[in-house]
């Protein structure tokens, strides 16, 4: 089950996507593209297609950074969202240093 499910309109859309795209980043660019939402990720091929099709796309670190910078989140609070998203997704996010740097 879907937390938010793809109309038929955005189902067509999510066919047309590149193929170098996972499932999800597809799904969810064209459910961004759709609904003129932005697009958070941590991976460059997804960051490049969006800046490509103009979808407005945000780079994960640089929303991570601002969490704890703009006083949204503790830096401890981001740090430990990293480990629970890097355990939970079974990714590594590149560029820890830079996101918990004052």
């Amino acid at each position: 089950m879907a937390l938010c499910p793809l109309t038929a309109e955005e189902i067509v859309q999510r066919l047309n996507l590149p193929s170098s795209l996972s499932d999800g980043e597809a799904e969810s660019i064209a459910l961004c593209k759709s609904r003129s939402a932005a697009f958070v990720t941590n991976d460059r091929r997804a960051r490049n297609y969006c800046l490509s099709a103009s979808i407005e796309v945000f780079d994960l670190i640089d929303l991570l950074r601002a969490l704890w910078k703009l006083g949204v989140r503790t830096k401890e609070d981001v740090g430990d969202l990293i480990t629970t998203i890097e355990a939970q997704e079974g990714t590594v996010i590149r560029g820890r240093e830079r996101i918990l740097t004052d």
